[in-house]
This record gives structure tokens, sequence and C-alpha cells, in this order.
């Protein structure tokens, strides 16, 4: 069996940190990183899109969207402004795949704001961006 460190999912790390924040009974699934489905998904959903930054095994930094999904629009806003409220707190240490990741410095870049979704446009979708950095405990 081998000692190598375990690789690091960034983007897993950062939809772990929402799980964190954001209560089980406020977000009854877990976030996650592809689109929810119109016809499958239990709203509210959350998903994130981690880009236009660099890691390695230990450590990184990085631009990130978060989506937050549901047919209320109230519902969509106050989970969006309750993450962001929560993720200007930094720094956070999340467990992730077995490894602690602490997020050290969170800046956001975009306020929440609605965007349109497409795909459902019964569904509310509201998008903000932060700016990361971060690394293996």
């Amino acid at each position: 069996m081998s000692d190598a460190p375990k690789v690091v999912d960034w983007t897993a790390a950062w939809l772990d940190l929402i799980d964190l924040k954001i209560s089980s009974a406020r977000l009854p699934g877990k976030a996650r990183s592809t689109a929810p489905s119109p016809d499958a998904t239990a709203w509210p959903a959350a998903q994130a899109y981690m880009y236009d930054g660099q890691a390695g095994q230990t450590e990184g930094y990085a631009v990130v969207d978060v989506h937050f999904f549901h047919p209320d629009y109230a519902t969509a806003m106050n989970l969006a402004i309750d993450f962001d409220a929560a993720a200007m707190g930094y720094p956070h240490v999340v467990s992730s795949n077995g490894r602690a990741v602490l997020f050290d410095r969170v800046e956001c870049l975009s306020l929440p704001a609605e965007i349109p979704w497409l795909d459902d446009r019964s569904v509310r979708r509201i998008r903000a961006t932060y700016s990361v950095s971060f690394r293996r405990r």
C-alpha cells in the first residue's frame, strides 16, 4: 500500500464548504458541480464551477461561480446571501475526500444576483463569484 498523499479535488472541497455552511434543512441535497435537472432535482439546489486559477497537490487559487436554484426567487436569493455571509467569514476548514482543506482567503468578486436559467424558466438561479485561495492541511 502506498503512503503517497491523496490528491485533493479542489472543486469538491468548495462544494463541501457549501454543504457545511448551508444547513441540510435548507439545502436537502448535496451541492454539486453539474447543473441540476429540472425533472429530477429536489429544490433548492446548489452548484459550483471552479475556473481561472492554478493548483498543485497542496495549494492553489481559483475563481469560483456558485449558483443557487429554486422556483421561488426569495428562497434562492436568501440561500445565496446566507452562503455569501458565511464564506466571507474565512478561514474555513473542510474535510473532503479524507483530507482537510483550508480556504484561507475568500473575496467576493460579484455579489449574488439573478441570472436566467435557460433550461427551465420557472426556476430562479442566483449566482455569485468568488476568488479563493486554498491549501491542504
